[in-house]
């Protein structure tokens, strides 16, 4: 059986245990296999594998392309019988095993150890393959087996400390710092273990490693719980400082893709994995100041959702299929004063996506009042299969879903945009800045989730007029100009 290695790199094995080097030679293969193995028993159709790996081919030329790359996959596994062909396509476990359908076995099967050992890092990590479409679903694909990753060592590390086992919990919780290294909660629950287990000196190389690099990835202050626990350790006396063996300060390293990522101490063999775009919820000291910037900030909102209201008129243009549902985000930042935009932002922007036509974003009122109706208002977590059931209840075609993540000085916001009716992701952006610039920053966001959904270059965005009519009516020029129709085209 040839074995395929997906998480934490993509390699193939043959049956001796050797890489399978003319495979990485077509790395089109690689991937096909990588996305049947994801599939596994359900398969996927023919015209799935096309739209995913071969977008902008003629559907027979395409389809073409398929069978050449099914037969490029026998021939690297020397394995006629690799597939099963039927009106899905799927592997034929017998012939090829793999990593990540083992994975979501064991975490079928309740064994959380078992799938935590499996998981090395990011799904095909450092792997790139050219096209919109398969980048969008590599990234799906890599946030889903990662949330699956954090979960299991999440019960891991719950089990062990109610069982008291404390260096079993420090275990569990390292892993889980690799996958979630902005994490206050969980670099808490760390140095609690270690100081827990008699380490202290590592409780504090930890606290000093997560705030430096919080500070450095997101120029912002990480929670001030971590550094009140780090002085609370410090100023403990009575019992002596036990130094292990193996941990020294976490380091921020580079993953071979590329991403920055949060290395674990020396001497401890976990694979580092790719930075999210969240920072998990804690209890934080809320200051005067901190209420008195929201009370400014709530009323720039109010203000700036006035401004668009009045000045969202149209320009005129052919629309861009819209009928968009911005879901309430999920505002899991180092400040609770932040919360306001979890709400806020359904506002800001569904009337920056929306355009003058009938066909605009769904108003923000209908969404909140389907939310508090289906009992979600106020929920962190909030399951995609849900929020594509209200969608379809307001008549919406596409979601917006997205995350806010800082202080109440520097935001963080990213946001994905999701089709209603099979669920893919069909464009994702993030912008970062300053509070105070809240306004500009949901109208670069608007802007960069209109350009990636139309195919165009996110960076686009910062070469353009912050206008958005002018943006739409560029884009549907664009698309004029795609089906033959100059004369529009040049008007817009």
């Amino acid at each position: 059986m040839v074995w395929l290695h997906t998480l934490g790199g993509a390699v193939l094995y043959d049956e001796a245990g050797s890489p399978i080097t003319r495979a990485a030679a077509h790395r089109r293969t690689l991937a096909l296999l990588a996305a049947l193995a994801v599939a596994g028993d359900k398969g996927l159709s023919r015209d799935r594998l096309v739209g995913l790996f071969w977008p902008d081919v003629a559907p027979r030329r395409a389809r073409h392309s398929l069978t050449q790359a099914l037969y490029a996959a026998r021939k690297a596994c020397h394995c006629d019988n690799l597939f099963q062909v039927g009106e899905d396509i799927r592997l034929r476990q017998e012939e090829i095993g793999s990593d990540v359908a083992m994975f979501e076995a064991r975490l079928k099967s309740g064994d959380d150890a078992g799938a935590s050992a499996l998981y090395e890092g990011p799904f095909l990590d450092g792997f790139y393959l050219p096209g919109m479409e398969f980048d969008l679903w590599l990234s799906r694909e890599r946030t889903r087996l990662e949330d699956l990753a954090a979960g299991a060592l999440q019960r891991l590390t719950s089990e062990a400390e109610q069982a008291r086992s404390w260096r079993a919990a420090v275990k569990w919780l390292r892993r889980l710092s690799v996958i979630r290294p902005t994490d206050a909660d969980i670099a808490l629950r760390l140095m609690r273990a270690l100081g827990e287990s008699g380490n202290r000196a590592a409780a504090l190389e930890h606290a000093d490693a997560h705030i430096r690099f919080v500070r450095e990835q997101y120029e912002m202050e990480a929670d001030a719980a971590v550094a009140q626990l780090a002085e609370e350790l410090r100023d403990s006396a009575g019992e002596a400082i036990v130094a292990e063996s193996a941990p020294v300060p976490a380091a921020i390293a580079r993953t071979a893709a590329g991403r920055v990522a949060f290395s674990p101490a020396r001497g401890v063999s976990e694979a580092p994995g790719h930075l999210p775009a969240n920072i998990a919820q804690t209890r934080t000291i809320r200051r005067l100041s901190s209420a008195l910037l929201l009370a400014m900030i709530t009323l720039a909102v109010l203000a700036g959702v006035l401004v668009v209201r009045h000045f969202s008129g149209g320009a005129g243009n052919e629309p861009l299929q819209q009928n968009v549902l911005v879901a309430p985000f999920r505002v899991v930042a180092a400040d609770p004063a932040l919360e306001y935009l979890r709400d806020g932002l359904i506002e800001l922007l569904s009337t920056r996506l929306a355009d003058d036509t009938a066909s605009g974003a769904v108003d923000a009122g209908a969404v909140l009042r389907a939310w508090r109706r289906a009992g979600m208002a106020g929920k962190v977590d909030v399951p995609l299969a849900s929020t594509v059931a209200i969608a379809r209840r307001l008549g919406a075609k596409q979601i917006v879903v997205g995350n806010v993540v800082g202080t109440p000085h520097h935001l963080i916001v990213s946001a994905s945009v999701i089709a209603v009716a099979n669920g893919n992701v069909i464009a994702n952006a993030t912008v970062t800045g300053s509070t105070d610039t809240l306004t500009a920053l949901v109208d670069q966001l608007a802007a960069r989730l209109l350009l990636t959904q139309a195919g165009q270059a996110e960076t686009l965005a910062s070469r353009t007029s912050v206008s958005l009519p002018a943006l739409r009516s560029y884009l549907a020029g664009v698309q004029a100009y795609a089906r033959g129709d100059y004369r529009l085209a040049l008007q817009r």
